[in-house]
């Protein structure tokens, strides 16, 4: 039997209890709704972002942004390890000897993260060469940046020159 509505209803105790409404079925559906799509949607990003791998980045050696400084080996090391701190990158490896650093910087409002190699070559006892090559992870954003011209700028900054 059908009661108008805001009517109460009575169970088999004789109690009082209200009456389910409609309109709460169809809000908690597309709450449901939303909750998927958000969890979807979630799910795509950790995807999208969670699946790169560093080593192209570090094989890629001749392709980034080079510089010649003059300065020494050492000098050159302490500015190219200082930018990827100062950059906000977590540094994953880097060797001294061999004049590389590899890092990678997490999700941000612009992007989905990117992957950075920085190499340090000595050309004689006051010349060092540093390049820097970036790539970014997952689906192209907008507006596209070149994150190796800061790293290089805040490099030279370091440098004083």
């Amino acid at each position: 039997m059908k009661t108008p509505e805001g009517a109460v209803n009575q169970d088999s105790t004789g109690k009082s209890c209200p009456r389910f409404r409609f309109q709460e079925v169809r809000w908690m559906g597309k709450l449901n709704l939303l909750s998927c799509a958000l969890g979807s949607m979630l799910m795509l990003l950790t995807l999208a972002t969670g699946c790169s791998s560093t080593k192209p980045v570090a094989q890629s050696e001749g392709q980034g942004k080079k510089r010649v400084f003059h300065v020494a080996y050492d000098a050159a090391w302490a500015a190219s390890r200082g930018a990827a701190d100062l950059d906000n990158m977590l540094v994953i490896k880097e060797d001294k000897a061999a004049g590389f650093i590899l890092a990678k910087r997490d999700i941000g409002l612009t992007t989905f993260g990117d992957d950075v190699a920085i190499w340090v070559r000595p050309l004689s006892a006051r010349m060092t060469s540093i390049e820097v090559l970036s790539r970014r992870k997952g689906p192209p954003v907008w507006p596209p940046a070149n994150m190796e011209k800061p790293i290089m700028k805040n490099i030279a900054t370091m440098l004083d020159q």
